[in-house]
């Protein structure tokens, strides 16, 4: 059945060492008036970088808002009332993916247009048109749709250059699940796939090294604006999407309101892990072995023996999944036990 309309928001970006200097000749076509929402870490980052290149540009700053604690709806619903936000002509998010999330929801319920400065190079919000939010405790609160992902993204290399080597690993890692966000994007898929495993490793030798190279900002721009790109052109299949998060992105969410879990893993590891856990549920043998050696030079985990805690994992997994119903919970756990195997099984 043909659809009467369908309109594609593709993300764009600026990226370099001067990305700040090209604000204005974006954003002159939205206005004038600017309010900034960032975490406090985060704005201590961009202040030597972004106010004064504000200022050259003409662009006012209305208000500086402070994010902190969880991306959850409560933050969200205070950024909407903010009079500031209210009166400012755009929306500018500074910070990590929950920062830019929050600010993202918010600016897309006052619609408001919004641009990202994101200052670690650990995840695509940006660039998706989804939010992720969590409750007060930690735990998993649900996605939220957005009309758009951010009007541009600024990649201002040297910031990005700040951020641990870890953050740069976990976002290589969030970027590879994104992949598999969209089966009808399979070209788009195999393409960041190669390249991935091509660039990857270099990058994060060079990253290590403080060497801002073409292989890392090559993986800037993957993490940051091709990974949430899946999200843009569409969903998956209700099967094809189910399976997805719950293996990739819900890994993570299930086990998130442990506090030893919560402090001991970080996102991408387990989006790693929920990768891995796919491509054995679908039988991808060639995914799995280009993949598991991927991690293993990079030091991805590559079962739950490798996470911290992993009888708190296997339990908590267990259970979310038969949340799910009893069958998809043991389709869940042989494939735990089948990744067991097969990691013992790799040279």
């Amino acid at each position: 059945m043909a659809i009467s309309h369908e309109s594609i928001y593709m993300p764009s970006f600026t990226i370099g060492t001067d990305a700040y200097d090209r604000i204005g000749e974006v954003t002159g076509f939205f206005g004038e008036q600017a309010v900034i929402i960032g975490g406090v870490t985060a704005l201590e980052k961009v202040h030597a970088y972004l106010l004064p290149a504000l200022a050259q540009q003409d662009i006012r700053v209305l208000e500086v808002v402070p994010y902190g604690g969880e991306a959850t709806m409560e933050s969200v619903a205070s950024l909407v009332t903010n009079p500031f936000i209210q009166a400012g002509q755009m929306i500018f998010g500074v910070g990590g993916g929950r920062a830019l999330d929050t600010a993202k929801l918010a600016a897309d319920k006052t619609h408001k247009p919004f641009f990202a400065f994101p200052t670690t190079p650990s995840t695509g919000a940006a660039a998706t048109a989804v939010a992720t939010l969590y409750q007060e405790d930690g735990t998993f609160g649900g996605y939220f749709p957005v009309r758009r992902p951010a009007v541009h993204t600024f990649l201002h290399t040297p910031i990005l250059m700040t951020a641990p080597w870890e953050h740069f690993r976990a976002g290589l890692a969030t970027a590879l699940s994104h992949l598999w966000a969209a089966q009808s994007q399979q070209a788009l898929r195999n393409e960041m796939l190669t390249s991935f495993l091509q660039y990857g490793e270099q990058a994060l030798t060079d990253f290590k090294n403080h060497t801002l190279s073409a292989a890392v900002e090559k993986a800037f721009i993957q993490i940051i604006i091709q990974a949430g790109m899946p999200t843009v052109f569409g969903r998956t299949a209700d099967g094809e999407a189910a399976a997805r998060e719950f293996s990739a992105q819900d890994l993570y969410h299930v086990v998130a309101g442990v506090p030893s879990i919560r402090q001991t893993t970080c996102f991408g590891e387990a989006l790693a892990l929920g990768l891995l856990l796919l491509t054995v549920r679908r039988r991808q043998e060639d995914v799995y072995r280009q993949l598991y050696a991927f991690y293993k030079k990079i030091g991805l985990p590559c079962s739950l023996a490798d996470m911290a805690a992993p009888e708190v994992w296997a339990r908590e997994i267990a259970a979310a999944s038969r949340e799910e119903n009893e069958s998809a919970a043991a389709a869940f756990q042989q494939a735990l036990a089948e990744l067991a195997d097969k990691s013992k099984e790799q040279p």
